[in-house]
């Protein structure tokens, strides 16, 4: 009897249990805000394995990901939370959102904006979601305009000799442009839902992208559990 209440109170105390999920996805956290992405990682597959109902960690995940530029693995740590039942609604936005972000690094505009889109469905005074769409939609524009002018150039210079570098321009930038081109064409409607934002502020968003949204297009990274 003794030896059967030994080797049962060993059974289960090797099973992980919700409480020791919750520390591994702390630990991660930590990991990843000290730059050890490997480990963080790891550490939340671990956590996620024992919990997948950790969706906090799922959705930290997926920001690690995105911090080592693997951003194919990024877009499928987003996209299981966002197909998960039960997700708070806030949360799938913010994963929304990040997916908008991942895709506009790939320069795949056309997900971009739909995936900030659905971000918006979700939350439509966010302002963080609200600024990565005019910032996208910024790019798109200049594409177009780079794309039109390349086109006039090319037009006046066809019976003289091509310049091979501005050729190359042209295609990189015909090419950004037929992917914009296949988005939505409601343009002006989601230029005027951001302009009439009440959560529009300039210098609210440029303060809170310092930390939401980098420079350089980092995701937002939700910290509290």
């Amino acid at each position: 009897m003794n030896i059967y209440f030994i080797l049962l109170f060993i059974l289960v105390n090797n099973f992980p249990t919700i409480d020791s999920a919750r520390g591994l996805a702390r630990r991660a956290l930590q990991q990843e805000m000290h730059g050890d992405l490997d480990d963080a990682e790891v550490n939340y597959k671990r956590a996620l394995k024992s919990a997948p109902s950790l969706y906090q960690a799922q959705f930290n995940l997926g920001n690690t990901l995105f911090y080592q530029e693997r951003y194919a693995d990024a877009l499928i740590a987003y996209q299981k939370l966002i197909s998960t039942r039960g997700v708070a609604a806030d949360l799938k936005a913010k994963a929304y959102h990040n997916t908008g972000i991942t895709y506009l690094q790939l320069r795949k505009f056309r997900e971009s904006k739909t995936a900030l889109l659905q971000s918006l469905k979700l939350q439509p005074n966010d302002s963080s979601a609200l600024y990565s769409l005019s910032y996208l939609l910024a790019v798109t524009s200049k594409l177009n305009k780079q794309s039109a002018h390349h086109k006039e150039q090319g037009s006046q210079d066809a019976q003289g000799d091509s310049n091979l570098e501005d050729c190359r321009a042209d295609e990189h930038n015909k090419s950004d442009a037929e992917n914009i081109s296949t988005a939505t064409t409601d343009d002006k409607k989601v230029e005027e839902l951001i302009l009439n934002s009440q959560e529009l502020n300039e210098q609210k968003i440029k303060e809170r992208m310092k930390v939401k949204v980098s420079a350089n297009n980092k995701p937002i990274v939700k910290k509290d559990w």
